[in-house]
């Protein structure tokens, strides 16, 4: 099956996996995510729970059948992570009025792309850093594992009644707090990757150590760029002036400013990798920023490539990959 023709096979059958569901209501959308990349969505509800949706998104099961995952064992899993998010919906009690009376205390920070992101920003609020910007995300759900969010946009904000200066003092304090940082040595993140399989040594000198800087849950990790203590906690373990290289979204790369590393061929690399390697809605910058240990101040050491040349240098691609959207994301790296 082709990859429409699968949508609609799902959206005709899944009803069939859900006995318990009743009153099941299907529909397709292609949903919006970060970067702008378009996810084609399964939105799902029960009528006789509430008229909240699930979204469940479809590009990755259609991967799992396309690398021969049968049909049944597609929509049986389909049906599954339905049931989570239905309970997870019922227990939390999230409901489609979620936007009505948002908590303060529930709002935190996420670093996006600016350029990328430039249509969705224009109807929320966010602050800019470099060429990136801080949005907010409304927490529904969280644990150690998983993050289930949506974006805070300017009608929420009037609702709250605060000025963005408000809300991203409480939401910086608030994302410490629910995602304390994490700052560990790429050889023991490795090492905690590779299990028992034997890994050549790294060069571990203290003073040309690379580090990745996230959160305790690795979801949104580089978030943590903008909070002064986790800077303040990185310089410690450097001891100096350090590179941050923006692995993805979830996740920077410390290096020491004497490492062996020539900043130019880090961006060189980092260009590369977000187009061969890291999710599209994944992406976070090519730019490669400086951390100054004394002045305290980030700045970027490659400026970012304008429209022009991204479409001199990068194929044009097909993609083949809102009631509200909630967005769930895992951690786990």
């Amino acid at each position: 099956m082709q990859f429409d023709e699968f949508c609609e096979f799902i959206k005709k059958n899944i009803g069939d996996y859900l006995p318990e569901c009743h009153n099941l209501v299907v529909e397709i959308r292609d949903t919006k995510k970060n970067n702008g990349v378009v996810l084609r969505s399964l939105c799902m509800r029960d009528d006789l729970d509430n008229n909240c949706a699930s979204n469940i998104y479809l590009e990755a099961y259609y991967k799992q059948y396309m690398d021969k995952l049968t049909i049944e064992r597609v929509m049986q899993d389909i049906a599954e992570e339905y049931r989570n998010s239905r309970e997870t919906i019922k227990t939390k009690g999230i409901s489609a009025d979620f936007f009505s009376n948002l908590d303060p205390d529930n709002i935190i920070i996420k670093l996006v792309n600016y350029e990328k992101n430039k249509e969705m920003l224009d109807e929320c609020p966010h602050v800019r850093f470099q060429d990136l910007a801080v949005t907010f995300r409304a927490v529904c759900f969280s644990s150690d594992s998983d993050l289930m969010s949506a974006l805070v946009d300017d009608r929420a904000l009037v609702g709250m009644n605060m000025t963005v200066d408000e809300l991203y003092s409480k939401a910086k304090e608030n994302y410490s707090s629910k995602f304390p940082t994490s700052i560990r040595s790429l050889g023991s993140v490795l090492a905690g990757l590779m299990g028992d399989i034997p890994m050549p040594p790294l060069d571990t000198q203290p003073d040309r150590e690379i580090y990745v800087l996230t959160n305790k849950q690795c979801i949104n990790g580089a978030t943590n760029i903008v909070l002064d203590d986790a800077l303040a906690e990185a310089e410690e373990k450097i001891g100096g002036n350090f590179y941050i290289i923006p692995s993805s979204v979830h996740e920077t790369l410390l290096v020491p400013e004497n490492s062996a590393i020539d900043p130019n061929d880090i961006a060189g690399m980092v260009y590369d990798i977000n187009r061969s390697v890291v999710r599209e809605d994944e992406v976070l910058s090519d730019t490669v920023y400086f951390y100054d240990a004394a002045t305290k101040q980030i700045s970027m050491v490659n400026p970012p490539k304008s429209k022009e040349e991204e479409k001199q240098e990068e194929p044009a691609r097909d993609n083949a990959l809102d009631d509200m959207d909630f967005s769930t994301e895992r951690g786990g790296r």
